[in-house]
């Protein structure tokens, strides 16, 4: 490329354009879409906003999810395990925590959105998606999450885009209150990684072929992290 714009050249001399960066997983505060937790028991009314300002939330995945160029769009493989989800909690300033304060939890869901519903649809995540917030200093609580699976492929569900849900709830006389939520971006799931085979118009490189990338600190990837307060929770758009 003697302009030194870049890009490579292909077999014809014709200058192939090289992928635009990838964005980055970002996190955003919203309004809890979910009625109960994952084992089916009723969740209790969320924390009013006034209740639950203060806390925050950095969630982290361990390696990142796959990002398709051509779509400009998050995806990921039914059979394939999510990343690693690593949840860190800040209390607000009197919050209790060691003082006594109720024990608190993290849940983590999945499902789709749709336009004029608060509720969370095709909902399914298998493992263990509730972990009970450990405390690692005055005001900060942590949990981890690894092994989840999804459970259904947005094919299966009219194209839709599915979403994680990370829910922090407190326990309460009526059960689990969501105190705070925040949702990832959308992330199309496909059944399976597919084959050169199966896709032959697919590109080198193109994301719905490559194999999984098992070492959890792969070159170029990192954790995709981010972090959302609880004093500005939007509602969840479809």
């Amino acid at each position: 490329d003697p302009s030194g714009s870049g890009g490579a050249a292909g077999a014809d001399g014709e200058a192939m354009a090289a992928d635009p960066p990838q964005p980055s997983f970002e996190w955003t505060a919203c309004n809890c879409p979910i009625r109960t937790d994952p084992s089916g028991a009723p969740l209790a009314a969320p924390v009013s906003a006034s209740g639950a300002a203060g806390y925050g939330i950095t969630v982290a995945l361990q390696t990142p999810l796959l990002y398709w160029n051509e779509r400009a769009r998050w995806m990921w493989h039914k059979k394939w395990c999510l990343p690693r989800i690593a949840v860190v909690v800040s209390e607000p300033l009197g919050a209790g925590g060691s003082l006594g304060g109720p024990p608190l939890v993290a849940m983590v869901s999945c499902g789709t959105l749709r336009a004029g519903h608060e509720e969370l649809h095709d909902q399914g995540l298998a493992g263990e998606c509730t972990q009970r917030l450990n405390r690692t200093s005055g005001a900060q609580l942590e949990a981890s999450f690894s092994s989840l699976l999804l459970q259904h492929t947005s094919f299966n569900c009219g194209n839709r885009p599915f979403h994680l849900f990370v829910t922090i709830a407190a326990h309460g006389p009526q059960g689990l209150q969501p105190l705070t939520c925040v949702s990832s971006p959308p992330i199309h799931v496909d059944a399976r990684k597919r084959t050169k085979g199966e896709r032959p118009e697919a590109r080198a490189g193109d994301v719905r072929l490559i194999q999984r990338q098992r070492n959890s600190n792969q070159s170029g990837g990192g954790a995709s992290k981010s972090s959302a307060s609880a004093a500005a929770a939007p509602s969840a758009a479809a």
